[in-house]
């Protein structure tokens, strides 16, 4: 099982950093610490960010069910959802827990390369998004 802890993001020396020439090694290394934090979701999109709960449609249902019209049960007011941590591969990662974990994988992209913007690297959007440029200008080469 994966742990839920961040810990530091693994900064490589800068002669293994990507440079645009060593991407076979380099790539590997990266998905040896992906993979020790079981945080494959964060780079091949298997992971999404959650919707806000504010954005959920609730349906409120007034009237039971006939067929529940015989048991007494009192009408709840208030319904308490207890939310606990997740691990880095959870597929139900609350938004705050996926806004960590894809700007820790993120990091670890953008930090262990040299030169982002003269590679060509996408760092706007989500470690998703970084990791498609990466595999779109370099994968395709080897």
């Amino acid at each position: 099982m994966t742990t839920s802890g961040l810990g530091i993001v693994p900064l490589f020396s800068e002669n293994a950093k990507f440079n645009g020439t060593n991407w076979p090694t380099w790539k590997e290394a990266i998905i040896m610490v992906i993979d020790s934090k079981g945080a494959e979701g964060y780079l091949d999109s298997s992971i999404i960010c959650p919707v806000p709960a504010s954005k959920i449609p609730i349906i409120i249902v007034t009237k039971a069910p006939e067929a529940m019209s015989t048991i007494a049960s009192p009408t709840p007011s208030l319904i308490i959802i207890l939310i606990s941590k997740t691990y880095w591969d959870s597929l139900t990662p609350s938004i705050r827990e996926w806004k960590t974990y894809n700007a820790w994988t993120k990091m670890l992209l953008l930090f262990n390369t040299t030169e982002l913007t003269g590679l060509g690297i996408d760092t706007s959007g989500t470690a998703v998004d970084a990791w498609k440029t990466y595999m779109d200008l370099y994968d395709k080469k080897t």
